[in-house]
């Protein structure tokens, strides 16, 4: 008799031992979380620099999220601020149906659905279709109250920011917007000085020359340590190709061949040798360190660095075109093309470039673009001499041009091709991440460059709330259940053969 009790009573104190310690680990568990990311590349891990903001947080920040009843979006959002939340407790979510409350959906000045509204005090902050990048942008806003001002130069034939076309830069500034920046438009024509709060100006494809006094304008910009991004195209500004010369990155004239098997390939079999191709980019730089789209390029012109560069000056190519390509000097857009050797210039080619200035060094050498431009525009591009010493006493740069500086260096990035970040090409391939890369770059956001948007490389299965609750009570009850299911087979089994 003994005996038969004694197996019933090993699987008894069993049974109880083992769910006190599945209570326990569901307890630790339920209070510690333990995450483990096998996404590829972790793609459900943060950023090191969106866990560097939200160590700044330091009051509390509400996110008020306008979304209609659908779980599998709130979810989405509901799993991104918990993992926020795994680094700052200063974040609190409320969900908001756009139908059932149009009255504070106005109040908050949102009017489309999947709309979050960061709030903190009187500072309120808008995102729409959050993602990691978008909402560490916001918190950026948040914290630092002032966005990075971007003028967008006008009055020359410019892409504009309000072209809704296909060559427009429209949804340029769309990304910007989404990036917590701020826009406006600038007209070097009627001011004598570009604006001390700005952080970038940007030229997006000028077709007319610009005057004299315009260029000084830019010129004493980035003499005080401003930021440029121009877009050159073929057959545009020849004044603001003497002024990107002059600072280190030459525009070359014509145009660009590919004749690559690649950019066919991508292409589907199309024979379009006037859209040159990029693939990947410079691994040295900031702005393309691990950038491995391709990158599109209709009519461009290649850009080549100076020799010897101007004092001060350091440039980098950010992408360039493959092998298989030449910049063609002799023909037009309209007909065949040949590489002629000893006229066109064989690829590789730099599609897109950055240099940064020292101006401390690049005082002592520089020349006045104001007092150049006219023999400039007489001239071809590969005679310019920078360092010409029959200059005129009054073509030296003073002193008082470095006056009142925004910094103690100046940044540019150029482009070969304004319709890159039009409208029509913005989201083909890579060229939305390369355009955002290059003004963070520009505006000294370096840490956000590796923010930018992730495309998803998959659909994630997302459990609503009934699901996820059933899945509770299968670890709190069914689990345990068979638990004494397996001891009680155990022990109808040593009962036959006692």
């Amino acid at each position: 008799m003994s005996f038969r009790r004694a197996p019933a009573l090993e699987f008894a104190l069993s049974a109880v031992l083992a769910f006190v310690l599945l209570f326990l680990v569901t307890v630790l568990l339920s209070r510690h979380d333990l995450v483990l990311d096998l996404s590829l590349g972790q793609r459900r891990t943060l950023a090191p620099q969106t866990v560097q903001v939200l160590e700044m947080v330091e009051r509390p920040i509400s996110i008020t999220a306008f979304y209609t009843d659908d779980p599998a979006e709130q979810a989405r959002l509901l799993n991104l601020v918990q993992r926020y939340r795994e680094h700052t407790r200063l974040l609190e979510l409320e969900f908001v149906d756009v139908d059932r409350r149009p009255d504070l959906a106005r109040e908050y000045g949102v009017s489309t659905n999947r709309t979050v509204v960061l709030e903190d005090g009187d500072l309120r902050v808008r995102i729409s279709d959050p993602d990691e990048a978008r909402l560490t942008a916001g918190l950026i806003r948040v914290l630092n109250a002032e966005p990075p001002l971007v003028f967008f130069v006008t009055g020359h034939g410019e892409s504009s920011v309000e072209d809704d076309s296909g060559s427009g830069w429209m949804e340029a500034a769309r990304m910007l917007l989404q990036q917590n920046f701020a826009l406006r438009t600038l007209s070097t024509a009627v001011i004598e000085r570009v604006p001390e709060q700005a952080s970038l100006v940007v030229l997006a494809g000028p077709e007319l020359d610009l005057t004299p006094g315009e260029i000084t304008v830019l010129e004493q910009y980035l003499l005080r340590g401003g930021r440029l991004l121009a877009a050159v195209e073929p057959g545009g500004s020849r004044s603001v190709d003497s002024l990107l010369t002059l600072w280190g990155i030459q525009p070359g004239n014509g145009y660009l061949i590919d004749a690559s098997d690649e950019q066919r390939n991508l292409l589907g079999g199309k024979e379009e040798p006037l859209i040159a191709l990029a693939m990947g980019g410079n691994p040295d730089h900031p702005i393309t360190r691990g950038f491995t789209f391709a990158t599109f390029y209709p009519i461009s012109r290649a850009l080549l660095a100076v020799e010897p560069p101007p004092a001060g000056v350091e440039t980098s190519w950010l992408v360039r075109s493959g092998q298989r390509t030449w910049l063609e000097r002799t023909a037009s857009t309209d007909a065949a093309t040949v590489y002629d050797a000893g006229i066109d210039l064989r690829g590789p080619l730099a599609l897109g470039m950055a240099a940064t200035i020292d101006l401390s060094a690049f005082a002592a050498g520089a020349v006045s673009v104001r007092g150049l431009t006219g023999n400039l525009l007489e001239m071809a591009s590969d005679e310019i001499d920078l360092r010409d010493p029959t200059l005129a006493a009054d073509q030296q740069l003073g002193d008082e041009h470095f006056a009142g500086g925004l910094g103690d260096n100046a940044r540019m990035v150029v482009f070969g091709d304004a319709d890159f970040a039009s409208n029509a090409n913005l989201r083909v391939q890579g060229n939305g991440d390369l355009f955002l890369a290059a003004v963070l770059w520009l505006t000294e956001q370096e840490d956000r460059i590796a923010l930018a948007p992730r495309p998803e490389l998959s659909d994630p299965f997302i459990l609503g709330a009934r699901r996820t609750q059933l899945l509770q009570w299968i670890g709190i009850g069914v689990v345990p259940l068979l638990f004494f299911l397996a001891g009680g087979l155990s022990l109808w089994r040593r009962r036959r053969w006692v």
